[in-house]
């Protein structure tokens, strides 16, 4: 078998989508540096590099349906004058790195939610695009696309499992370790790279005649949607009408959850009505699963509104809760257009999503503002229940509030703080933090069952795992493992106990009775200053981490292996958002005689 056009058409494909090429070669690249990152001995130098390779990641992950939809649609719009393909290219360019500069600065909730609406935004315009001058049906046309992507899984899937068993087999036999991270790598490298031109090279050109093959809809499809999707969904269908009778009977509110039960399933029901359009014979009306179905979807849909205006109401319109009634309104919108129009017109689906993802970016109508407005009146419901503004200032209630009214009010200003929008918070002074709430409030933060994990981090001491210390002179010496919460007895002539929720260690040593108390927090916020923190998990390693104290009679060390908690990596200099959720340290003390 000759390669000679398995390679001439390698080399089309690369010349008609050079740019989203180089861009999921470089995504290989960056997300290769970003998997062996931590274990280099340069790390502990720039700790800022994990956050830039993670947005760099990003943003080339963006780029690649970006730079497709360019070429695309120069394609189709000029033929292959190259002055107006590279132009656009250029324009798109500038485009992604205002996105990496201005729109992800980082990675908290908010940037991460405006980045993957950014995503579906250019993937609609991928398919718009690329369907553009082609003979197909757009449902067709999506319908082919999906083959096309289903197949190149296939082919990535075996190359990656061939070149993983390779890679296992080199490294047993000579020897050497098998490392997570590369398995990782070579994963990265088939995704970012091997997928990407397999996919692309799918791609017809614009006014390319599809021929009867391409056409061509395996049975396995239809089958697999008709006979196994279809009566999954409509079982699926049964138990929400069950549990709609069971709120009718008891007279009792939907629960939260009821929303995200019923958002995934109508946005499943609207693809499946989508597939079943695409794979419809010319001729043939719509099914009565395709007539009845959108219609029985309203009542779930009615439910999913009723508990979601029942969450909004008590503790006011998130970003969360903006899309998911966002993409609700929108699945009802389809359903109603799928089942009143005989032959509907397949490409005003993905259109009107897209359309109400970019009206939800812009404006006092887009989530960020709309949330920042419902929690800001939430906020002055409360503050005027229990008269604490004066002259549009808060001022501290002049009675003891319930700790359910502190705890409500901490909600909202723990909303602003996690997001690091505290300036968009109203009534309070100017350059406000969390760690003011006593002075302005007139009590600290109150976390409640709130759990703060919109970030996370993970401390730990740069070989930690067999790093030898200088220790000398010291004359007890305990673990943090298997440490009780409360002061009790660990050994001869020691009592030690640590508090997570405090971040406080007691200690009673030797023959004294008097405590020793060392609060861990002013420097883990201190380490936190030191090293870029995101949501993600991302691990960092700063050099030094111990903590000297003192006390009648004895002096010590505290040496620390690794450190995890959430809250305090949104804003490291307000304790109290910092949460320690586990620590492992070793305890040195040293008796003076």
């Amino acid at each position: 078998m000759s390669l000679r056009p398995l390679w001439q058409e390698s080399v089309a494909t690369a010349t008609r989508f050079s740019a989203t090429i180089c861009a999921s070669l470089a995504l290989a690249v960056t997300v290769t540096a970003w998997i062996w990152y931590p274990f280099g001995a340069w790390s502990q130098f720039d700790q800022a590099m994990p956050l830039a390779l993670a947005r760099a990641s990003l943003t080339l992950l963006l780029a690649i349906p970006v730079f497709t939809t360019v070429h695309l649609y120069g394609e189709g719009a000029s033929g292959h004058k190259p002055f107006v393909r590279w132009g656009l290219v250029i324009g798109a360019s500038v485009a992604l790195f205002s996105h990496y500069y201005f729109l992800l600065p980082n990675l908290d909730d908010v940037a991460m939610l405006r980045y993957f609406v950014v995503m579906g935004l250019a993937a609609t315009g991928f398919l718009v695009v690329s369907h553009w001058r082609r003979p197909l049906w757009f449902e067709s046309y999506v319908l082919r696309l999906g083959l096309a992507l289903a197949g190149t899984a296939l082919y990535s899937g075996v190359l990656l499992a061939g070149v993983l068993f390779i890679y296992v087999a080199i490294a047993t036999l000579f020897g050497d370790r098998v490392r997570g991270e590369s398995f990782a790598t070579i994963f990265a490298w088939v995704a970012c790279a091997f997928s990407v031109g397999h996919f692309l090279r799918q791609i017809p050109r614009a006014g390319e005649l599809d021929s009867a093959e391409a056409q061509f809809c395996p049975p396995l499809l239809p089958n697999l949607v008709d006979y196994l999707v279809k009566p999954l969904l409509t079982i699926y269908m049964a138990v929400l009408y069950a549990y709609f009778g069971y709120i009718l009977v008891n007279w009792a509110w939907p629960k939260g959850v009821i929303a995200h039960l019923v958002l995934w399933f109508a946005l499943l029901t609207v693809a499946v009505l989508f597939l079943s359009i695409a794979y419809r014979r010319a001729g043939e009306g719509p099914t009565k699963f395709e007539r009845l179905f959108p219609m029985l979807m309203l009542p779930p849909l009615a439910m999913l509104f009723a508990a979601l205006a029942i969450r909004i109401n008590a503790f006011g319109v998130t970003e969360e809760r903006y899309y998911v009634g966002l993409f609700a309104f929108w699945a009802v919108l389809a359903l109603k257009y799928l089942a009143l129009v005989r032959r509907p017109l397949g490409i005003l689906l993905p259109v009107s999503l897209a359309a109400l993802l970019l009206i939800s970016l812009l404006g006092p109508v887009g989530a960020v503002a709309v949330a920042e407005h419902s929690q800001n009146a939430r906020l002055t419901a409360m503050l005027e229940r229990q008269g604490m503004l004066q002259d549009g200032q808060v001022r501290p209630a002049e009675h003891e509030l319930t700790p359910a009214d502190k705890v409500e009010i901490s909600s909202v200003v723990k909303y602003f703080a996690l997001r690091e929008r505290l300036a968009g918070l109203r009534y309070v002074p100017p350059q406000f933090a969390v760690e003011d709430m006593p002075q302005v409030f007139g009590f600290a933060m109150q976390h409640g069952d709130y759990a703060a994990t919109a970030r996370w981090f993970r401390l730990a001491r740069v070989g930690a795992a067999t790093q030898v210390l200088p220790i000398e002179g010291f004359d007890y010496y305990f673990s943090s493992q298997g440490l009780p919460k409360w002061l009790s007895p660990i050994g001869e002539g020691i009592k030690a106990g640590f508090d997570l929720d405090s971040r406080v260690l007691h200690m009673v040593v030797g023959p004294s009775d008097h405590l020793v108390s060392i609060d861990f927090t002013p420097a883990i916020l201190s380490w936190l200053r030191e090293v870029p923190m995101e949501q993600g998990g991302i691990e960092h390693l700063p050099e030094d981490m111990t903590i000297a104290f003192a006390g009648p009679g004895l002096r010590g060390i505290i040496v620390f292996a690794s450190l995890t908690g959430h809250g305090g990596a949104a804003s490291p200099e307000v304790a109290a958002l910092l949460q320690l959720d586990a620590a492992d340290f070793g305890v040195f003390i040293d008796i003076d005689n």
